[in-house]
């Protein structure tokens, strides 16, 4: 687990003051909106949860913490106070069934047992907070029909490291992927989608690396919504989700749709021996399978120390916002183009979960669209209001469209590529 040290100097954050305000249950994750950064989370046994904000050359200066306790909402953060964020859970939820200490893992059968309080700040992979805007242009999805299409799998480093026609610079990485010699060779060859190998932030297992060796397929993914680092030419901080959306752009332009190869079914935590990164450390008990009777031990169905637990709520439901007043470019009169703003509700699991509407500033009102369990229901004979709470049947879809003319500011951009 991380601990702090006794003392901590606001290195890097200017005049910035660090004071936490109320913050959002949703959406999940860290959120800049350009006047702070929102942070929220989702742990059924956690107790507590601290934010660990981290600065320096290395990342590993930790230089302010926020101290929450009412989750899954943690806090508000002026811009510009976030570096490198961590967060860590109270210890109190270790006690809590099926939820375990975090530790360092270790050779010894039993190492799994015993907490170790050794600092490691220096050694958990920590996330970044960025910018998400980004100039699309008039890009947009191609939806070539399938009967069409003609796919192409491909490894990002593999293809392009080796291609005599991309710059030495640019090979293995995703601006390598969207150099013209490698678009034009798959347009000549009639390509009109490439299925990229994972691409999301994996951690090589324990075993390659004792033998000086690397997970070079990237099948141990670890960050979901972060492009792997080791893709990316760029060396800026957090530049590699800018370069990966340069090469969707430049590949679109060229004719080509991009269909992501990933692994759901476990994560880079491997088994009880494994290292505590992310999911086992905020709640070990929801996000993973363990076996029955004894929540020591996982459930290993995939081979690879762990399964994502697909039973539970928060791995089986989804809300995405879906912001009408983020569309990038003009229309021919040179003016924004807006439409309307959605809200997206989706039940994977069989019995019905309750949602939670955002606050007012992404929509006062909301009516509903569409509703999968009563798809002949009038439109807009339901009103919803921010805040209230929309029950979702099972294995259904709701779809809602916010009413209000709200202004836009504090909206995060949405795009559905």
């Amino acid at each position: 687990m991380h601990r702090a040290p006794d003392s901590r100097a606001a290195v890097g954050l200017g005049e910035q003051s660090m004071t936490p305000l109320p913050g959002a249950s949703y959406p999940l994750g860290a959120t800049w909106d350009g006047a702070g950064v929102n942070f929220a989370l989702f742990s059924g046994n956690a107790t507590g949860v601290e934010l660990c904000l981290f600065d320096g050359a290395d990342g590993n200066t930790e230089v302010d913490r926020a101290d929450r306790a009412d989750l899954p909402g943690l806090a508000c953060l002026p811009a510009g106070a976030a570096a490198r964020p961590a967060l860590r859970l109270s210890r109190a939820r270790a006690v809590r069934a099926g939820a375990r200490p975090a530790i360092q893992p270790g050779q010894h059968a039993e190492t799994d047992l015993s907490l170790d309080e050794r600092d490691s700040a220096p050694l958990v992979p920590k996330s970044v907070v960025i910018d998400p805007a980004f100039d699309w242009g008039d890009d947009r999805p191609l939806r070539t029909p399938w009967h069409d299409s003609v796919l192409y799998e491909i490894h990002i480093k593999g293809f392009t490291a080796r291609h005599p026609d991309v710059p030495s610079e640019l090979r293995g990485s995703y601006a390598g992927m969207a150099h013209p010699a490698v678009t034009g060779y798959l347009r000549d060859l009639g390509v009109t989608a490439v299925e990229l190998l994972p691409i999301q932030q994996h951690v090589d297992e324990r075993s390659l690396v004792e033998r000086g060796l690397t997970n070079y397929w990237g099948y141990n993914p670890i960050g979901y919504f972060a492009p792997d680092l080791r893709y990316a030419s760029t060396t800026a901080l957090g530049g590699q989700v800018g370069e990966f959306k340069a090469m969707v752009k430049a590949l679109h332009a060229a004719g080509i749709e991009v269909i992501l190869d990933v692994v759901y079914n476990h994560t880079a935590e491997g088994n009880q021996l494994g290292p505590t990164l992310a999911f086992r450390g905020l709640d070990n008990a929801a996000y993973y399978r363990l076996r029955a009777g004894d929540p020591r031990y996982y459930e290993d169905f995939s081979g690879c120390g762990n399964m994502l637990d697909m039973r539970q709520l928060q791995d089986l439901r989804l809300a995405v916002f879906l912001n009408g007043r983020a569309i990038p470019g003009m229309d021919r009169r040179g003016e924004p183009v807006v439409d309307d703003s959605f809200y997206l509700l989706l039940n994977a699991h069989e019995a019905a979960v309750d949602f939670t509407l955002p606050p007012p500033a992404w929509g006062e009102r909301w009516s509903s669209v569409l509703d999968t369990v009563e798809p002949r229901r009038e439109h807009g004979d339901r009103w919803f209001t921010a805040g209230e709470t929309v029950t979702v049947e099972g294995r259904s879809l709701v779809l809602l469209r916010r009413e209000d003319r709200a202004t836009g500011v504090g909206q995060p951009r949405a795009r559905v590529a």
